[in-house]
């Protein structure tokens, strides 16, 4: 890890895993931003299609880039290999196959500047590829974030609040890791921002980690309920008042089990 960041410098981390068809897209995507103080670390996982010439194609165009390898290792483990070796103030993961709009940066950095207690800075969302429409999520809210997540991956936050918490947690490795980050980070306070524009696009897959995720959503949601069984113990009786309004009977059922076996440790 490296001890000196960049005032200022925002590292883009982005993960490749045999994406090189859409590579070029993404990297276009952060070289067209208006605030031109970025990073961006291309962490190969192990990819055996293009990526790596490529990115290394991109690492001659733009100094700003960097590649690196690794053996497949899976998403979390590149995010945090790559942010291990950034030097940025702040950090915006984003996947090699999708993008964000030219002032994404810009805006996301000024937030941050100018709110300490905000965390987390995203946008509005676009789903592109099989799709063509609105990416919706709802508003933020801590109690909202609790019962799902309701803040894009590709969110901007500091480097130093991902250090404090240890980092995308390993055993998120089947899914849902970016909302068990979101929890850590605003575990102790502080808040998100939501700009209101479309700053990130995200491509669908017939075949995509989204899509995984959703075959196994019982067991990750228990999982983010045990990582974080103190906040949830500490909300449990207002979202049981409203469990009825935004929960799936099946899920909440599971979800009271499991916090009244938290309760009685």
């Amino acid at each position: 890890m490296h001890d000196i960041m960049k005032k200022g410098l925002v590292s883009v981390i982005m993960p490749c895993f045999n994406q090189g068809n859409y590579l070029p897209e993404a990297l276009e995507s952060i070289i067209s931003q208006t605030y031109p103080n970025w990073e961006c670390i291309i962490i190969d996982d192990g990819s055996t299609d293009h990526s790596e010439k490529v990115a290394k194609e991109y690492c001659q165009k733009d100094s700003r880039i960097r590649y690196i390898y690794q053996e497949n290792a899976g998403v979390i483990a590149a995010r945090n290999h790559a942010i291990s070796e950034s030097i940025g103030e702040y950090v915006l993961p984003l996947d090699a196959d999708d993008t964000v709009s030219c002032h994404y940066l810009e805006k996301a950095v000024h937030v941050l500047t100018t709110d300490p207690s905000c965390k987390i800075v995203y946008g509005k969302g676009w789903l592109t590829g099989e799709k063509n429409e609105p990416f919706i999520l709802p508003p933020f809210s801590i109690e909202g974030l609790l019962r799902d997540n309701c803040i894009f991956n590709s969110s901007v936050f500091r480097r130093q609040d991902f250090d404090n918490v240890g980092g995308y947690n390993p055993n998120m490795k089947e899914g849902y890791e970016d909302w068990n980050l979101w929890l850590s980070l605003l575990e102790k306070g502080g808040n998100a921002h939501q700009l209101d524009e479309v700053v990130y696009y995200y491509r669908i897959q017939s075949k995509s980690r989204t899509t995984e995720a959703d075959q196994n959503e019982q067991k990750l949601r228990l999982q983010i309920l045990e990582n974080h069984k103190e906040l949830y113990l500490r909300q449990y009786t207002h979202l049981y008042d409203l469990h009825a309004a935004f929960c799936p009977s099946k899920w909440w059922f599971k979800m009271k089990v499991a916090i009244n076996r938290l309760k009685n440790r």
